[in-house]
């Protein structure tokens, strides 16, 4: 979750909307995130997700810094968009996780925005009945599975309004971190060490599903794919790799490979725009995608 500074408003039109979304859409697209549930309010938004590979930090500072700087653009703005850094809570599966999609998915309702959450356009709550919505790659199977199915979700939404049932997750998380039973919360303290220090969840390894496999078998992989290529072209391509698919920064890229992040940087942005015309690197691209995802689950 993140607000606006000062309270302000962060969404001021359909347009603001829109490109937040596609944002969004943008890091599922490319395998960071997947999002169970999400809302945009006029000045902060929610996002009930699982980042696959790590790096929240990374993905959120790409989303929101992105974001405000097109919108300061658009409304001839400057200064700070967002309320100091997004907050953050690591959720149980289970009844915990259901109860964060209903906080989410009643946020307009409490706000008295709209009177039922199916009205309101902008959460993904119509995505999960089947209506029209204005985000196709929202994951509601999950919690739908977690409910029993559509229609004990909706009696469990509307439960939701009963006074005081639906206090904010992060009102009942402990420590401000965990939101889960007490086993839970005793588990990840034994994975997260002085959580009260906590940064950023997602840089804890032990949290991550997926992690770089050993950079000298994504060389072989490459060499493999790509063997008709030079040996700088090669490493030009390993560097995209390290950064698409494991967010690795520019200066961690360059110590793998040898050079400086001027290369790095170069190289990410010529193999992106050649990828978008050149059908033959794409399909090349797209294989060594698979291979070195699979050599990291």
């Amino acid at each position: 979750m993140s607000r606006g500074v000062g309270g302000s408003a962060t969404f001021w039109d359909d347009g603001d909307r829109i490109k937040f979304l596609d944002g969004i859409g943008t890091l599922i697209e490319a395998g960071f995130l997947i999002v169970h549930a999400f809302c945009l309010m006029t000045n902060h938004f929610h996002l009930l997700c699982e980042t696959p590979i790590g790096k929240l930090g990374r993905l959120m500072h790409k989303l929101l810094s992105s974001y405000s700087r097109d919108f300061n653009r658009r409304h001839s703005r400057a200064g700070h968009l967002w309320q100091a850094r997004y907050k953050a809570i690591l959720v149980e599966p289970g009844r915990h996780f259901l109860d964060c999609s209903r906080y989410i998915h009643l946020n307009p309702v409490r706000a008295a925005v709209v009177r039922c959450a199916e009205e309101y356009l902008w959460s993904s709550y119509r995505r999960y009945l089947g209506l029209d919505s204005v985000a196709n790659w929202v994951s509601s199977e999950r919690v739908l599975a977690e409910a029993g199915g559509l229609d004990h979700y909706r009696v469990f939404m509307e439960s939701g309004l009963e006074v005081d049932v639906d206090v904010s997750p992060f009102e009942r998380a402990t420590s401000g971190i965990f939101f889960g039973d007490k086993q839970f919360v005793k588990n990840m303290r034994a994975l997260i060490p002085q959580p009260e220090r906590l940064g950023d969840l997602s840089r804890y390894g032990s949290l991550n599903r997926l992690r770089p496999p050993p950079t000298e078998y994504l060389t072989a992989i490459v060499d493999d794919v790509l063997r008709d290529w030079s040996r700088c072209q090669r490493r030009r391509i390993l560097a995209f790799l390290l950064r698409r698919l494991f967010l690795m920064t520019g200066s961690e890229i360059a110590r793998v490979i040898g050079r400086s992040e001027v290369t790095v940087s170069e190289a990410w942005h010529d193999i992106e725009r050649r990828m978008a015309v050149d059908q033959d690197l794409a399909n090349r691209m797209n294989e060594l995608f698979r291979l070195a995802l699979q050599a990291s689950e």
